[in-house]
């Protein structure tokens, strides 16, 4: 486990995302909870919120589709890979090497 973590490469970080090639997204929390709306308000109430703690908690607040379980996974492979995909986080990323990365949030 790496004993200091860089806070640059959470899902929290500030970074604007793709999902299916349309909609940007402030960070990748904002993203992931996006994906659990089954309404339009409900994603677009999401996808505004000002801050990552913001899109989690309105991302806490809608009924999870019934196929939430089978999907998650895949939501939260593809937007850590959309956030390391390129540009500083990748090269972040490539510079831990083999060390196990963790996560360590509150």
């Amino acid at each position: 486990m790496v004993a200091q973590p860089d806070r640059a490469a959470r899902v929290f970080l500030a970074a604007q995302l793709d999902a299916d090639g349309h909609v940007k997204f402030r960070t990748g929390e904002h993203a992931f909870q996006a994906a659990t709306a089954a309404t339009a308000s409900e994603d677009e109430r999401i996808r505004l919120a000002l801050t990552p703690l913001g899109a989690k908690r309105a991302g806490r607040a809608v009924t999870l589709p019934v196929d939430w379980q089978q999907r998650r996974l895949h939501v939260m492979l593809a937007v850590v890979r959309a956030t390391f995909a390129d540009g500083p986080l990748r090269e972040l990323l490539l510079r831990t090497g083999e060390r196990l990365l963790a996560e360590d949030s509150p």
